[in-house]
């Protein structure tokens, strides 16, 4: 489903990001960086040790597709959500 609006024609969408993992530890926040789907399980592990403070940064790719997202234009009741898996169910 990734570039499903406008034929793949971005606009303003290159957003360049501090690197959130350094602020947080700088502060002394406990952080993790999530690049990869299978990472994220251990990352809400890791983001239930106490203390209850830390910072999850997910970066995505750039085609990734990203629920909920609403199309231009629509209401939010007409967002698209994350199909359902069977094994969801």
């Amino acid at each position: 489903m990734a570039g499903i609006f406008f034929e793949k024609r971005y606009s303003a969408v290159n957003m360049l990001t501090p690197d959130f993992v350094k602020i947080a530890e700088a502060h002394g926040i406990p952080a993790r960086l999530v690049t990869k789907p299978e990472e994220v399980q251990e990352a809400i592990a890791f983001a239930r040790i106490p203390p209850a403070r830390c910072c999850l940064n997910s970066a995505s790719k750039r085609e990734d597709t990203v629920y909920p997202m609403v199309p231009t234009g629509a209401a939010l009741d007409e967002m698209i959500r994350r199909p359902i898996r069977l094994a969801e169910r």
